[in-house]
């Protein structure tokens, strides 16, 4: 059994048309309607999310791989044995060297003095020997124990204050 329909316009393909407002669709004389995801408030909220979506995965916090003293000790391990001629990691050499470095111009003179003619090598080895020393101070923050460690060895000079007037 066949049915037909007296309706032919059932049948006929939806019309598309592009415009600056959106996209519009319409059926025969009736007009379906605007595509609700081509709308300028939903193409602005489509862009906001993409832009949100990529500043999460490509900016990324400047931090270093360790925040204990933990990570630190590994790294002071690593430039021991550079220091020892033995095979090691340049990069965690590398990296442990800078670390104490950047840590060491960030508080200049305002934690601890490091005479003139000191070099970053004799620096890195202070730490790290305090580390070694002092392994119960691991769980700290990084920073912490390098400043701690360079304190200990170059003291702020005690400031001298006017005698008093009687």
């Amino acid at each position: 059994m066949l049915v037909f329909c007296q309706d032919a316009k059932v049948f006929q393909k939806p019309v598309v048309k592009i415009t600056e407002t959106g996209v519009h669709v319409k059926k025969g004389n009736n007009s379906v309607g605007r595509l609700r995801s081509s709308t300028p408030k939903y193409q602005i909220m489509k862009k906001i999310l993409f832009a949100i979506t990529i500043c999460l995965l490509t900016f990324q916090t400047a931090h270093a791989e360790f925040k204990t003293g933990n990570g630190l000790v590994t790294l002071w391990r690593e430039y021991e044995r550079c220091s020892a001629v033995q095979p090691f990691n340049p990069n965690d050499d590398g990296f442990y060297t800078g670390y104490v470095a950047g840590v060491c111009d960030a508080n200049m003179h305002s934690r601890f003095n490091i005479p003139e003619g000191v070099t970053i090598g004799q620096v890195c080895d202070i730490t790290g020997k305090w580390l070694e020393k002092h392994p119960e101070e691991w769980n700290k923050p990084a920073h912490q124990l390098v400043i701690q460690a360079v304190k200990e060895s170059f003291p702020m000079p005690k400031s001298k204050s006017a005698p008093k007037k009687k």
